[in-house]
């Protein structure tokens, strides 16, 4: 099956390829690369030279932090981008536009509070959208919930809580603490896009949560945390909420198992606890 991956060099395109890149053929397109998805003519060039069945959109300009002060180009970059890629599968009669949403989608109480919420709700409308227009590809959104593992960006509160840890330097946390996130490790993830790529269903559209299905506190975390990296450590400062934060998230993952039958094979500390022991084997 020869696979196009956008965003093949971020944290979770980087650890999907080494997942399929034994079964199939994979073309990559970054912006590491210098290749951007709403380069029209690049994009055109990628079908011309190749066969594409399949392909996994991951590309993105995430943060929603980052998104509130840079709303046009998240935007832009999200919604427009995510267009051009599927008229060009449409045209290039590829079989299945696998894309990533996010958890961000449902907000708090089903309103979104970032653009970049909003750009991923979005792309699941114009999934619907173009599976009635051209009902021979069918669109598979996936709704990612807090990924963390082996890459992760270093701007993300894990990253920067175990950087601290292992410094014995402060956390900073934002509001009490008691904010909760399902947290879902990277394995999980590229395990479930594994599964819906083979399967042999037959369907036009549909969108999946991909979380573990129970939600941490940040405080919890942080807990957990220490008690595989620093048992001591007591420098964690609380400071004023972020507007744009959710409260909670937690994932549906029903549809996943009933579909395919997957569930998630690490809880929080369980992923944590295989992730940190892999990051010692590479530093041995």
């Amino acid at each position: 099956m020869n696979i196009l991956i956008t965003g093949y060099k971020g944290f979770i395109g980087n650890n999907l390829i080494k997942r399929l890149n034994k079964q199939h053929s994979i073309i990559g397109i970054d912006l590491k690369d210098g290749n951007d998805v709403l380069n029209k003519e690049y994009i055109k060039s990628v079908f011309n030279s190749n066969n594409i069945d399949v392909i996994i959109h991951l590309a993105a300009i995430a943060g929603v932090g980052y998104s509130v002060e840079h709303s046009e180009e998240v935007l832009t970059n999200n919604i427009i981008g995510f267009d051009i890629l599927a008229k060009a599968a449409i045209k290039y009669n590829v079989k299945h536009f696998i894309y990533a949403s996010s958890s961000s989608v449902y907000g708090d109480d089903g309103t979104q509070k970032s653009p970049y919420a909003v750009s991923k709700a979005t792309n699941e409308l114009q999934a619907a959208m173009y599976s009635n227009l051209y009902p021979n590809i069918k669109f598979t959104g996936l709704r990612f919930f807090t990924v963390y593992g082996e890459g992760i960006r270093e701007d993300l509160a894990i990253s920067k809580f175990i950087k601290a840890m292992k410094a014995n330097a402060q956390i900073h946390v934002y509001g009490d603490g008691t904010q909760s996130r399902d947290f879902t490790y990277v394995d999980d993830i590229c395990e479930a896009i594994s599964l819906i790529l083979e399967s042999d269903k037959d369907w036009k559209n549909e969108v999946f949560d991909i979380g573990y299905g129970k939600s941490t506190t940040v405080n919890e975390l942080i807990d957990i945390l220490k008690g595989i990296i620093n048992p001591t450590f007591d420098k964690v400062v609380y400071e004023g909420e972020k507007s744009y934060d959710v409260k909670t998230t937690l994932a549906k993952p029903n549809k996943l198992y009933e579909w395919f039958g997957f569930r998630p094979k690490y809880n929080i500390k369980e992923g944590l606890t295989e992730w940190m022991n892999k990051m010692m084997n590479y530093t041995k």
